[in-house]
């Protein structure tokens, strides 16, 4: 049982630190979609680009959008899985306590023999 939660727990932090960079990344995604639509409406508009091309580019742009948005859902649905699995919501820790929190599931993990 002691060793499921702990496997939790661990599955959890990993979880946690691969959702929370996508979060930043997909967000300079979005912002390279909505630039590159830009030029491409520009350029429609100018006559020099299909529609085809500005439809393709407004599609790329939406689904960059949704999937910056499901980055931020998805590190939050990790991070209350870590929360349930250690038992205690601290969802308002600053920046401080979220570290003093990890380095203390760390050690926890680490020393625990049970």
């Amino acid at each position: 049982q002691i060793e499921n939660i702990k496997g939790n727990i661990w599955a959890d932090m990993h979880a946690m630190k691969a959702s929370y960079p996508s979060i930043e990344l997909s967000k300079e995604a979005a912002i390279a979609a909505e630039k590159s639509f830009e030029l491409i409406r520009e350029n429609y508009a100018k006559g020099t680009r299909a529609m085809t091309d500005l439809l393709i580019s407004q599609n790329a742009k939406l689904d960059a959008d949704s999937a910056s948005a499901n980055a931020v859902y998805q590190f939050l649905i990790d991070f209350t899985k870590l929360q349930r699995d250690i038992g205690s919501f601290d969802f308002f820790l600053n920046r401080k306590g979220y570290d003093t929190l990890g380095q203390s599931l760390e050690t926890t993990l680490k020393t625990s023999k049970d």
